[in-house]
């Protein structure tokens, strides 16, 4: 046995050379592997830059979102202050008016009571609508500006509801 090998060893030990001397040119001489390396140093450059790109995008819509939460925040703040002083004023100009309203209904001066007259001639008659009074006038604006504030809280809440 040993004399087979040592008569193949040489041609092993050539076939042996000859491979490992392939390898070693191919393997330095291989134009392939410096394009993958550059290829895969680009490609992970390109990925870096999408990424900035990305986050510096993320970064500007959760700016904006931020900002549009704030100014949603504070309108509503304000609403809610503005509502509570219509409310406020409401309660107010109401009580305003039910005391004009039982100042005018009671009697003029209390403790003297009106002389009755026998011989009065015919009351008028309600045909004619007489002029507002200055009571009911004041009672019809009260009205009026408390529907223009409720007005204006319902467009400013139509405006901002679409924002949250």
């Amino acid at each position: 046995m040993t004399a087979l090998l040592i008569k193949f060893a040489p041609w092993l030990a050539g076939v042996l050379v000859v491979f490992g001397a392939g390898t070693y040119t191919g393997y330095h001489l291989n134009p392939w592997e410096g394009r993958y390396k550059s290829l895969q140093a680009a490609d992970a450059i390109e990925r870096m830059h999408g990424e900035e790109a990305v986050r510096a995008e993320l970064t500007a819509q959760l700016a904006q979102a931020q900002a549009t939460s704030k100014n949603n925040a504070d309108s509503l703040a304000r609403l809610a202050d503005e509502n509570a002083e219509i409310i406020r004023d409401r309660d107010a100009n109401l009580l305003l008016a039910r005391r004009l309203l039982a100042s005018q209904a009671g009697p003029a001066t209390t403790g003297h009571s009106l002389p009755q007259t026998t011989n009065q001639p015919g009351v008028a008659t309600a045909s004619d609508p007489a002029a507002p009074t200055k009571l009911e006038g004041l009672v019809v604006d009260v009205a009026d500006g408390y529907e223009r504030c409720v007005s204006q809280l319902n467009a400013l809440i139509a405006q901002i509801k679409p924002q949250l």
